[in-house]
């Protein structure tokens, strides 16, 4: 599993040419206005509903195919 920095930094990662930086903030400094479920994001089944074509790899998989096909 990746947290959402990580997942950030890695799609950043990918392209190097960015200008943009991941600064990490706590939920604490953020405060939001509700509780967030620990493990919320995304729900595969859900996903695959909208898009039955799609075929789940790794992030680094994923990311390597896209970034060679923007070029």
């Amino acid at each position: 599993y990746l947290n959402r920095v990580q997942l950030a930094q890695r799609v950043l990662s990918h392209f190097p040419k960015h200008p943009h930086t991941i600064k990490p903030t706590s939920t604490k400094a953020i405060n939001p206005p509700a509780d967030r479920p620990l493990n919320g994001g995304l729900l595969s089944h859900k996903f695959l509903k909208d898009y039955p074509e799609f075929e789940f790899t790794c992030v680094d998989q994923y990311l390597t195919k896209s970034s060679h096909q923007s070029n």
